[in-house]
């Protein structure tokens, strides 16, 4: 933080509303704001103004600040309070983005020591009751997963973590906000079985909350780890590509089917996995085995002259038990599967 909040007289208006207003950035820049953004919002002189990319965290940030916004125009001589509002944007612009990851537990220099250790350890959590790809009615059956109370994660998810001396240095996975974004498609665009194919918004999630949900899942002795002892050149792979994929905002794109490196975004397993491709443990080829591909009809895939809503879907889905008949038009989609990783782990 750029103000001590401790050392803030009661009197001394601005420093507060400086304090507020930074903390509100860094909430930002932590839920999918970018140094892009920072940037454009300094250069535009707008610093009340940033975008809320349609997601709930970010739209009550913008809230909070067109609120800062009206009460700082009341202030008398406000403008040294702007020039310092957009000093604060430049150093986070500057700054190194590890001080607002929110997939680092603290910032630390990579230690020198020929010594030292390091881990890099991928938890796979698999659907409540198992999600069923063999036909379009098992999909439909497989939904029942969604109506767990107990476990989180509907169809399943994956985390990363890092260790350095045996201390946990980074925690986090991939999410996006995308159970209402479907059943809003479904609803009242028509979309059909598209969400499997479609981006969402996504966000890396925060190392306290990785750390506390894997422990819950451990608890429930519904998680699975894969543990790799790994180099110091290993190790600081992982780390700069942590921090990139947070400071260029990759994260915001989130989709099943997505790809890291060519994409630039990610399903939640394949973000996690893909630090077993660039640490060199595991090839493209060997991660075939937890890779599930699908051809899905085009009647299930909503477009301009097929419109897929809700009923017609389920309707479609229970009376269909294989994928495709001969001769039938398909899109085909390749992801990672954690049930697959899962069950393939002893």
């Amino acid at each position: 933080m750029l103000y001590n909040y401790s050392q803030i007289s009661f009197i001394d208006i601005n420093k507060r509303i400086l304090y507020y207003y930074e903390s509100l950035i860094i909430k930002a820049l932590k839920s999918g704001l970018t140094k892009k953004d920072i940037k454009n919002i300094r250069i535009k002189k707008s610093v009340f103004s940033i975008p809320n990319y349609r997601t709930l965290i970010l739209s009550k940030i913008n809230l909070r600040l067109n609120l800062l916004k009206v009460f700082c125009n009341l202030i008398p001589n406000n403008h040294q309070l702007f020039l310092d509002m957009e000093h604060i944007l430049f150093h986070y612009e500057k700054s190194d983005s590890s001080f607002w990851n929110p997939a680092f537990v603290d910032k630390r220099s990579i230690s020198d020591s020929p010594d030292s250790t390091y881990k890099l350890s991928i938890h796979i959590i698999p659907s409540p009751y198992g999600f069923e790809w063999d036909s379009p009615q098992s999909i439909f059956f497989s939904l029942r997963n969604y109506f767990s109370i107990r476990y989180k994660h509907k169809i399943g998810h994956a985390f990363i973590v890092l260790q350095e001396n045996d201390q946990i240095t980074a925690a986090t996975g991939m999410t996006g906000e995308t159970n209402y974004q479907i059943f809003y498609d479904l609803i009242f665009r028509r979309k059909g079985i598209n969400f499997l194919f479609q981006m969402f918004r996504g966000r890396l999630e925060s190392a306290d909350f990785v750390l506390s949900d894997i422990q819950h899942h451990q608890n429930l002795n519904k998680i699975k780890t894969l543990n790799f002892n790994i180099n110091k050149n290993q190790y600081k792979k992982c780390y700069n590509y942590l921090s990139n994929w947070c400071e260029q905002g990759h994260y915001k794109k989130y989709g099943l089917a997505f790809k890291p490196d060519t994409d630039k975004g990610a399903g939640c397993v394949s973000f996690a996995l893909n630090f077993l491709k660039i640490t060199g443990i595991v090839s493209d080829y060997e991660m075939k085995k937890w890779t599930r591909k699908i051809e899905i009809p085009n009647f299930l895939i909503s477009n301009p002259k097929n419109d897929v809503g809700l009923f017609l879907l389920v309707y479609r889905l229970l009376m269909n038990k294989k994928w495709i008949n001969d001769n039938e038009q398909y899109q085909t989609i390749e992801f990672l599967d954690p049930d697959l990783i899962y069950n393939s782990l002893s």
